[in-house]
């Protein structure tokens, strides 16, 4: 690996952190796996949130190509990281809230494409470093930033599916003391909602 290359994942990596401070594990293959969905959903809910306010608040110009070019690539990974750990969740709200940002998404993804961000069939999103890196500072800024609709609707749908994954946390862990104390007095609960 180029001495670049390194710099940039090594950057990006710092950025995922940032994204995801309180819960870094959460970045993790292992303890995705290993945690509830209601708790992997809340930490990537929050760290998209966090990246599209990161976005707002960048330097979008040729002195500041490199951070944009590793925060961009932060905010696909969390982003894509949101859309994998909302799959097939048992919550209507959470699944309508998905829908809601994978449309806004598919509704801006000609502008995303003009710049290296490219919306793929199961609605993950893929940077084209090159692409995007030829993209006028301009261009991305009018995207991205606060300029665009991009950043501002992605923290609010990301906000309201934070706090759908607290309700949802909520439930399950209701629904599995109610199971507890069902099998522990003998009594069978109908616990379908």
């Amino acid at each position: 690996m180029d001495t670049v290359s390194y710099s940039i994942n090594h950057n990006v990596n710092y950025y995922m952190r940032n994204a995801y401070r309180g819960n870094t594990n959460a970045i993790t293959d292992d303890y995705r796996g290993s945690q509830p969905k209601a708790k992997i959903i809340s930490a990537d809910a929050r760290a998209v949130k966090r990246m599209a306010e990161k976005l707002n608040s960048l330097e979008y110009d040729s002195d500041h190509g490199l951070e944009v070019l590793q925060n961009a690539k932060a905010f696909v990974k969390t982003y894509n990281n949101l859309i994998e750990s909302t799959e097939d969740n048992q919550d209507s709200r959470l699944t309508s809230l998905k829908k809601k940002m994978t449309k806004m998404i598919k509704n801006n993804k000609d502008d995303l494409a003009s710049i290296g961000i490219e919306l793929k069939g199961n609605g993950s999103l893929t940077l084209d470093e090159d692409k995007f890196g030829e993209a006028r500072p301009a261009k991305i800024e009018e995207i991205l930033s606060s300029k665009g609709n991009i950043s501002v609707s992605l923290r609010s749908i990301a906000n309201k599916i934070f706090r759908q994954s607290g309700k949802m946390a909520v439930y399950t862990s209701s629904a599995e003391k109610t199971a507890q104390d069902a099998e522990q007095s003998g009594k069978t609960v109908d616990l379908s909602l």
